[in-house]
């Protein structure tokens, strides 16, 4: 500050579990388009993909303002995104375990 203090802070971070790379692999695997689009996105997920967990798709502008929220209870949709305004959106999807996020252009 002004008055030629300092101060320091000390930070440690502990990790109880290893993370295994390839155990989330499965929402890498996610498709989501056409990117850009105009009135629908589909949404694929792999073949080995389970819902066994809830699984929630959320739409949110680039404010964080949530559009669209709704469970996943099918490996393919199709969302229908002509009411919304042209510009940059996030596409999210998780469950208990993983999340997947994703930029989505609307024209």
């Amino acid at each position: 500050n002004d008055a030629g203090c300092t101060a320091q802070t000390l930070l440690y971070i502990y990790i109880d579990e290893q993370v295994d790379i390839n155990k989330y692999t499965t929402f890498n695997s996610i498709r989501i388009y056409p990117n850009p689009s105009r009135d629908n996105i589909f949404i694929d997920f792999p073949t080995n993909f389970k819902l066994s967990y809830i699984t929630t798709l959320t739409i949110s502008d680039i404010n964080g303002r949530q559009l669209l929220k709704q469970n996943i209870k099918q490996s393919n949709l199709t969302i229908y995104i002509g009411n919304l305004s042209s510009g940059i959106y996030i596409v999210k999807v998780c469950n208990e375990k993983e999340v997947f996020v994703s930029r989505l252009i609307k024209q």
